[in-house]
């Protein structure tokens, strides 16, 4: 992650939530209506329709503006997550310096008016991106692509790429086109993320393990069908999970997750952690196989 990119999102989060702000703020709904209609009992519903409008209007906006000043918005979250991940890299002088050297011959990424944002981002991905890496470029800026094919790569970038990294650069112009060809099942980055938590938590290794991936889960209130099986089977059958379903975190989220996707959760999963977790069931017993329930505790 260029700090390039780090200050962009920091200089420029003020003014982009202000535009959203600024559009909802400024929503306005008619301020008079015909005398023809104001004895039709439609009118008097519509009244008091704008009466809720605006009193959740209000509670809206005063939400959004509390979560701008705290940081809490999803994008807030989601930006931190990425740069926490990422590798930061710093905007050295060498690099300031071949980015103006590419600005002033006139090179691109950019434009004649432009400063040296873009150069900078893609000077630091030529220095410090390793030799026979494939770099999958992920951008909708038009300075970086052909002016004529838009879903090309600029010629000159692409060849400047493989003289000096000797690897492949694969463009996507967002992020939902790169989760289609390299993860179809996912389609959001949030789902991405969400995907990977529930992989590593059916895989926890220790009990810290375990707890730190439920605090990452439980920011989420909706599994596919899969994730919630997934989860549930984990519970059980990973002795670094099942061994722990008593403490609070453990078994609050568990306890949410049987609430969201009763029927998302084979029959017997469903019934070992109700009883494991104390929760009143309501499946009827209908074959021995629900006589002698008990806890398996597998070597993991």
């Amino acid at each position: 992650m260029p700090a390039q990119v780090q200050d962009e999102l920091l200089r420029n989060r003020e003014s982009k939530i202000n535009e959203g702000l600024s559009l909802l703020r400024n929503h306005e709904l008619p301020k008079s209506y015909p005398a023809m209609c104001k004895n039709l009992d439609e009118y008097e519903r519509l009244r008091q329709y704008e009466k809720d409008f605006k009193k959740e209007h209000s509670i809206l906006v005063q939400k959004l503006e509390e979560a701008t000043r705290h940081k809490t918005l999803k994008a807030d979250i989601t930006i931190e997550r990425l740069l926490k991940r990422a590798q930061n890299i710093p905007s050295e002088k060498g690099l300031l310096d071949r980015a103006r050297f590419r600005h002033e011959i006139r090179n691109p990424p950019g434009k004649k008016t432009d400063r040296l944002g873009d150069a900078v981002n893609w000077e630091t991905l030529l220095d410090k991106v390793p030799e026979g890496e494939t770099l999958y470029f992920i951008g909708d800026d038009g300075d970086y692509y052909s002016p004529i094919d838009r879903q090309a790569f600029n010629e000159f970038l692409l060849k400047e790429w493989t003289s000096r990294k000797g690897s492949d650069l694969v463009p996507y112009r967002s992020l939902s086109e790169f989760f289609k060809e390299h993860f179809p099942n996912i389609k959001l980055a949030a789902e991405l993320e969400k995907e990977l938590l529930v992989r590593d938590f059916t895989a926890s290794s220790s009990f810290g393990q375990t707890h730190t991936l439920i605090r990452r889960l439980e920011i989420y209130t909706e599994f596919t069908s899969a994730q919630a099986n997934d989860l549930a089977q984990a519970a059980i059958y990973n002795s670094q999970i099942s061994f722990i379903l008593e403490d609070s975190d453990v078994k609050a989220f568990l306890k949410r997750l049987i609430e969201a996707h009763p029927e998302d959760i084979g029959r017997r999963e469903l019934k070992l952690l109700r009883r494991q977790l104390n929760i009143e069931d309501d499946i009827e017993d209908d074959s021995e196989e629900y006589e002698e329930m008990y806890m398996p505790w597998p070597n993991n």
